[in-house]
């Protein structure tokens, strides 16, 4: 305790206990991969874990990325103080291709940082509305996916993903 404690009379501080926590996850993490993954290499196991992680990473990096570009390049004045631009496309497509976690985190990362760009005081809302916007969206389509409708899923799924987006939008300004 005396090693993790930064405190001089050893007390463990949220920091500290945070850090302990995570250390016994990550050890519960390792005994459950290995009983789970009986007869397999350790090192062919550890690798697949991070191709899947890098190649997860990567795609959702880059549908942050293409949500924050079409969100910026096109940009079309409305009457209400704001803009119309296709960065919605983007994160319903993320939503639909990622899932809804991974399609929520990419959207609402990359609206966000569009907005830190053009419009600063709307950051910290898009995050939390495009995120809802995306999750949504991407549940509705799980939803129906699991009986093969997905033209229905998809469109039922951005419709009130949208309805979201504006009314988080409408909640923001009201206050």
């Amino acid at each position: 305790m005396g090693l993790v404690s930064l405190q001089s009379d050893l007390r463990i501080g949220r920091g500290e206990g945070l850090t302990i926590l995570s250390g016994v996850f990550y050890a519960l993490h390792i005994i459950a991969t290995a009983s789970a993954a009986r007869g397999c290499s350790p090192v062919l196991l550890s690798f697949v874990q991070f191709a899947v992680a890098a190649v997860l990473s990567w795609v959702t990096a880059l549908f942050a990325a293409l949500t924050c570009a079409a969100t910026l390049v096109i940009q079309i004045p409305s009457p209400t103080n704001g803009y119309f631009n296709l960065g919605d496309c983007f994160v319903l497509l993320g939503a639909f291709v990622l899932g809804p976690w991974l399609g929520g985190f990419a959207g609402s990362v990359g609206s966000m940082i569009a907005d830190l760009i053009s419009y600063p005081m709307y950051a910290p809302a898009t995050l939390v509305i495009k995120g809802l916007m995306a999750i949504l969206a991407g549940l509705i389509l799980r939803a129906f996916a699991k009986r093969s409708r997905y033209i229905t899923g998809e469109t039922l799924g951005a419709v009130c993903g949208e309805v979201v987006m504006m009314a988080g939008y409408f909640t923001f300004e009201a206050f």
